[in-house]
């Protein structure tokens, strides 16, 4: 299997094991393996798992470290605090991939997150939160030739 689609797999199980034990900050959730449509938007939370970029990152006579880039979109809707759901969604997506990173030990070998943004007016329809936090991991492949 890819080592993208190990990644992208490790941090949607990690997401669905805490749902199933209701053991986040926030409890209620859906997971997605792709952005949102407007539509889709107005669940009442939401974390999309993207894999986006790979870039080589330096080269040896054996292998080549690639350096894997992703996103965890989040979308928070709350008729009373929609801020401060986010915030909480937040801090369960950096527990999530905190513990993804650490079982992936072996198929990567350094993962960070990158950034953390958010903006409250992010979409066509409404006002809700909407945060991206974008994380990259590197992992080796065996030389072409």
């Amino acid at each position: 299997m890819s080592t993208r689609t190990v990644v992208r797999d490790r941090i949607v199980a990690e997401f669905e094991t805490m749902k199933e034990a209701r053991s986040g900050r926030v409890t209620e959730f859906d997971v997605s393996l792709r952005w949102l449509t407007e539509t889709e938007t107005k669940r009442g939370g939401t974390y999309c798992v993207i894999v986006t970029d790979e870039q080589r990152t330096s080269q040896t006579l054996r292998d080549d470290a690639y350096q894997l880039s992703g996103a965890v979109v989040l979308y928070a809707q709350d008729s009373k605090d929609a801020r401060a759901k986010m915030d909480l969604m937040i801090e369960d997506a950096l527990d999530v991939l905190r513990r993804a990173f650490q079982s992936l030990q072996g198929e990567i070998q350094k993962a960070a997150v990158e950034s953390i943004t958010t903006t409250e007016a992010s979409t066509a329809e409404g006002d809700w939160p909407q945060a991206v936090i974008r994380w990259s991991a590197v992992h080796r492949r065996a030389v072409m030739v």
